[in-house]
């Protein structure tokens, strides 16, 4: 029993259903870490930008 849920795909809310797109488009694929932040996609937004230059 997992205690910390996933997003899949298919449960994925459209924010965080593009945020999925794009990081397919960068990577290949969503780790698990990301499946895990867009629990709250704004978490997930503040994630990914914590790798981009200000």
């Amino acid at each position: 029993m997992a205690r910390i849920t996933q997003i899949a795909d298919a449960a994925a809310t459209p924010e965080a259903a593009a945020l999925f797109t794009a990081i397919k488009g960068k990577i290949g694929m969503v780790p698990n870490l990301y499946r895990v932040a867009a629990n709250q996609p704004a978490v997930l937004t503040g994630l990914l930008g914590l790798g981009e230059p200000r």
